[in-house]
């Protein structure tokens, strides 16, 4: 089984990740690390990312958890995947894979995301 931890920024994904696999003795994979370099770079200078940026990120994704089903290894991955078109590539047409959206309110997400200045995504763009 795969379980990808949906949310917004700050909503507590890599922490829920990172505790819900030691808990269960799965790995722990955080999309973050996935990113390209130039979108990191667009999200560190305060821009949002378009679908065209989104799309090679969230196919190397889908590598990983087919990887995982295919290796029938279980798994925890922490991803904003906030559109439902984003959890459609991520799933594929593999049916291991299970979404649990992470819900904050926006105050707790802006002082949460303050709280992490040398993170990529700042609150400024929360609201994107």
């Amino acid at each position: 089984m795969v379980v990808v931890l949906i949310g917004a920024a700050g909503a507590g994904k890599t922490t829920v990740g990172k505790a819900l696999a030691a808990t269960l003795g799965w790995r722990f994979v955080d999309g973050d690390d996935y990113h390209l370099p130039a979108s990191v770079a667009k999200m560190r200078a305060g821009i949002s990312l378009s679908d065209d940026d989104r799309a090679p990120w969230l196919t190397s994704l889908h590598r990983v958890i087919a990887t995982a089903v295919d290796r029938r290894e279980h798994l925890v991955l922490a991803c904003s995947a906030l559109r439902d078109r984003y959890r459609r590539t991520l799933q594929g047409s593999l049916h291991q894979v299970r979404f649990v959206h992470l819900d904050a309110d926006e105050p707790a997400l802006r002082r949460r995301l303050a709280e992490r200045p040398a993170h990529f995504f700042g609150p400024t763009l929360l609201a994107s």
